[in-house]
């Protein structure tokens, strides 16, 4: 029994010493992205009566991660990204829409540096990445596509207090999908100016702020 005992009180120690070492961190901020086939799609159906894109146009991007911090330099994580865009003009007497959101979970794993109140990660990481995406024209259409993706990343984390932390990253992205395709009308989207079906294959710069909780 006395063993049992103190199996259970090294146990207990290993555990809080193991779960004091998570980093969990949410943030917000702009990708700068390329996505061509979209970009040409939208320039040659919709640019001639509206605002055409650049090569580069901003989207905003959300983000949740947890990172386990308890290796000396080695700091292995989970994150899952939300990207959100959208274009909107209107034809015809109507408001027509083209919106999408990109999915990019994303197994990481970083070199990092720390000392008091401080701590600077550098890593990289790849995962599955999932499009939903409809498009409007009078009614609306929705297709979807999946793909690939790695992701290069750096942060800088300063302590505000007690285990409350403020982060600033930067990540660069490229991210590889399928065409969009609709499966029950057996659709893709087609620019008719090239003749090629779209899809979402990008590279991308963003910046963000977050959050980040220690325990």
């Amino acid at each position: 029994m006395k063993k049992f005992n103190l199996f259970i009180i090294l146990f207990m120690v290993a555990a809080s010493t193991v779960y004091s070492q998570w980093d969990l961190s949410v943030a917000m901020g702009v990708d700068f992205k390329s996505a061509p086939k979209y970009r040409d799609y939208v320039n040659a159906v919709y640019g001639p009566y509206g605002k055409k894109l650049s090569t580069f146009s901003s989207a905003g991007n959300f983000s949740i991660e947890l990172d386990y911090a308890g290796f000396k330099d080695f700091q292995p994580g989970i994150e899952y990204s939300l990207l959100i865009d959208s274009y909107n003009i209107s034809l015809q007497g109507g408001a027509n829409e083209l919106s999408y959101f990109i999915h990019r979970p994303s197994l990481l794993g970083f070199y990092k540096i720390e000392g008091e109140g401080y701590k600077f990660k550098f890593g990289l990481g790849a995962g599955l990445r999932i499009v939903e995406f409809t498009e409007k024209i009078i009614t609306a259409t929705s297709y979807r596509s999946s793909g690939f993706g790695i992701v290069l990343k750096a942060e800088g984390i300063s302590k505000i207090d007690g285990k409350l932390f403020v982060s600033v990253g930067f990540d660069l992205r490229y991210d590889s999908f399928d065409e969009l395709y609709n499966e029950e009308l057996d659709k893709k989207i087609i620019n008719y100016a090239t003749g090629e079906a779209v899809d979402l294959n990008s590279v991308s710069a963003g910046i963000k702020l977050g959050i980040v909780y220690t325990f």
